[in-house]
């Protein structure tokens, strides 16, 4: 059922109803609707390379190295000791960091040194201890420092966080190179992201102490052990009750035992609090500065499903944009040509599809699309515009098709055909540019191939009709008839396909027409001919009218006139 309403509605007297620019645009835009389904592969989306979750810079473990000797129990304020004093800024301190990630040990010395908390991550119990420690007498570092580097080395949880992170580094840093990889290449525009670094467990000794060090040769041997095994020392000096402590000399102890002025805090017994803020500061502050700029951003460029994970988008490359631009324009014009060749075909009552023609459009339209496709991609790398680009390449498309289909439609004006098909291809890339923009790229594309097709194919069928000066009427019978533009090229009437002008069962080549200045030459059997519009020849059973543009009787719209009224106008 829907095969026999399928060629009623192809019937050449229903086709001709219609202008033949209408009849162009439709078959046209299926042409290039169903070309572009078949291209919409070449888009298929841009490969990602997915960048694990660079891993989050190993937490700190810290050591409180606390002076508790005599000088400690000294009254700072009324009602209020040194110890008291450091007892409320250690406890802040320790409240203020995340014992979840983070581990805390507490070592406390006087004449001896004692290890009252392993690390641990227990922050009821580091607070408990730091409001109940106790130990006295006088002031010996290096006991201290050894106890604080045993807690970190026993620490058995160190070794595999930092094996863990190497892993995930190791792992981030493979991604990242073949990013890398494809910046080189020009596939991803933009700089090369640097590696990640390995990086193992902060481990800080925070060191208080208010007197001084009564073994400072020790002291300063095992400081420098520690900080060779990667254990940062920050140190804060508090005055004792005679002020004696803070002097430049014992300044520079200190310097020399963290290794860095910058590490030690000079303070009095009302700014002990202060101090521990300050040295609280400086080491989320370096930690933070550790943290690559990659890690640090990678908020900002996280996939939406939340898992932290950086989606990388790779371009499309050189050559397959290339492949992208040919493929997609040589597949339209394919649709195009295929189309309008074969609805031709159907008008002068041809067979659909005629096997010499069929090859050389199938060349001729691919070559077409190729060229078009190039000239539109070279656009691109000229002028770095998607629009001017597909601007370019479309007009070219379009003038290309229009050219070419001149050799498929008699007598179809060359330099008016490609002045039409660019136009139709600049006003088709509007309609593509509008529909990419209102439903997206896929439906876009789909949507905007069909208006190209149109577009270009209603400028083919709108330049055949409007730049006709003389034309034969094809009038198969009363209701079915056909038009055939007369010109410098010869039409030939018989029954090849090759014919301009197919009737059944007369011949190859029974009878030939050509315009002569204002004359129509007309060659058959008998011989040759000379005529004006007006006339008519008849060859078989089709009658063929002599029109033109001056002459009284040229329709004025496109439909079947009667036999027996093409008479009574030719005899006038």
């Amino acid at each position: 059922m829907s095969f026999n309403l399928y060629r009623k509605k192809m019937n050449p007297a229903n086709i001709n109803k219609i202008p033949k620019s209408v009849i162009f645009a439709a078959v046209a835009a299926v042409g290039c609707f169903v070309a572009a389904i078949f291209a919409e592969p070449l888009f298929v989306e841009p490969p990602s390379v997915i960048i694990p979750q660079p891993p989050e810079p190993p937490s700190p473990f810290f050591v409180l190295v606390i002076d508790d000797s005599g000088s400690m129990r000294e009254r700072t304020t009324p009602g209020r000791t040194r110890q008291d004093d450091v007892r409320a800024a250690a406890r802040e301190f320790a409240d203020a960091r995340n014992l979840e990630k983070e581990k805390i040990g507490i070592v406390v010395f006087g004449s001896t040194s004692q290890v009252f908390l392993p690390l641990s991550n227990d922050k009821k119990e580091v607070l408990s201890v730091i409001d109940r420690y106790r130990l006295g007498g006088g002031t010996i570092f290096s006991g201290a420092l050894q106890d604080a580097l045993t807690l970190f080395e026993r620490e058995e949880s160190i070794a595999s966080i930092n094996r863990d992170h190497r892993n995930r580094v190791e792992e981030v840093n493979e991604k990242i190179g073949e990013v890398n990889q494809l910046i080189a290449s020009g596939r991803i525009k933009g700089q090369t992201i640097e590696k990640l670094l390995p990086q193992t467990v902060p481990k800080v000794v925070l060191f208080f102490t208010d007197g001084e060090n009564q073994d400072q040769p020790q002291a300063l041997e095992k400081a420098k052990e520690l900080r060779e095994k990667g254990i940062k020392i920050y140190a804060i000096a508090a005055l004792d009750g005679t002020g004696s402590y803070r002097n430049d000399r014992a300044e520079l102890y200190l310097a020399q035992m963290t290794g860095s002025a910058s590490q030690v805090y000079m303070t009095d017994d009302t700014k002990i609090k202060d101090a521990f803020d300050q040295v609280e500061q400086q080491i989320n502050a370096e930690l933070s500065a550790a943290q690559p700029d990659f890690l640090r951003d990678v908020s900002k460029k996280n996939t939406d499903d939340g898992s932290g994970d950086l989606e990388i988008i790779v371009g499309t490359s050189r050559t397959m944009q290339l492949v992208q631009a040919t493929g997609w324009s040589m597949l339209l014009c394919l649709g195009m040509c295929i189309c309008i060749v074969i609805t031709q075909n159907r008008m002068m009552h041809k067979p659909l599809f005629i096997p010499d023609q069929f090859i050389m459009l199938c060349i001729g339209g691919a070559a077409g699309g190729v060229i078009a496709g190039f000239c539109g991609d070279t656009a691109f790398q000229v002028i770095p515009s998607t629009f001017v680009g597909r601007l370019i390449g479309l007009s070219v498309l379009g003038a290309i098709l229009a050219l070419g289909m001149s050799f498929y439609i008699a007598n179809l004006d060359r330099k008016w055909a490609l002045v039409g098909g660019a136009l139709g291809g600049f006003l088709g890339t509007i309609g593509f540019a509008l529909c990419t923009l209102l439903v997206g790229q896929t439906s876009g594309r789909l949507l905007g191939a069909a208006i190209i097709g149109a577009c270009i194919g209603a400028m083919i069928g709108f330049i055949e009709q409007f730049y006709r000066n003389v034309w034969l009427m094809v009038m198969y019978d009363p209701r079915n008839f056909a038009q055939v533009n007369l010109g410098s090229q010869t039409i030939t009437v018989g029954s090849s396909p090759s014919d301009t002008v197919f009737v059944k069962d007369v011949g190859a080549k029974a009878g030939t027409f050509l315009a002569v200045g204002d004359k129509i030459q007309y060659t058959d059997a008998l011989g040759t001919q000379f005529l004006t519009p007006g006339t008519s020849v008849k060859v078989g059973g089709v009658e063929l009218v002599i029109c033109s543009k001056d002459a009284q009787f040229a329709p004025t719209k496109f439909y079947p006139m009667k036999m027996s009224r093409a008479r009574e106008l030719m005899n006038r």
